[in-house]
C-alpha cells in the first residue's frame, strides 16, 4: 500500500484548505516542528501515531512541492476536479497545484 505506515494529511483538508493557504500553513507547521514530540494524535483513524517533526514536515511536503502526493492520481481525481471547478468559478483562490 502506497500510504501504509506513513503520516499523511487528509486529502480533503489538504485540497480545500492547506493548499489554498500555503504560507500560513507552512508557518504553522514550522512552529509545531520546533516542539520535541514523538507521537501525533490525529482526529481520525488509529492513534497515537509514532511520528516526530521530520515525519510531520514530510507529510506537509506538498506545500513546497505542489505535485507531490502519496495517493494515486486516480484517488485524487474527484477532489482535483471539484477543486478546479471551484477555482474556475472564482469561489475560492487557486491552489499551487492548479497553477502548475
Amino acid at each position: 500500500d502506497v500510504i501504509s505506515g506513513k503520516l499523511i494529511v487528509s486529502p480533503v483538508v489538504r485540497t480545500f484548505i492547506y493548499e489554498r493557504t500555503p504560507d500560513e500553513t507552512r508557518d504553522w507547521i514550522r512552529r509545531i516542528c520546533q516542539w520535541k514530540f514523538r507521537k501525533i494524535i490525529p482526529a481520525h483513524l488509529d492513534a497515537p501515531v509514532a511520528a516526530g517533526p521530520a515525519e510531520l514536515q514530510e507529510a506537509f511536503k506538498f506545500l513546497d512541492v505542489p505535485t507531490s502526493n502519496p495517493l494515486p492520481e486516480g484517488d485524487m481525481g474527484p477532489l482535483n476536479a471539484i477543486s478546479k471547478l471551484l477555482t474556475l468559478s472564482r469561489l475560492v483562490p487557486p491552489r499551487a497545484a492548479d497553477l502548475v
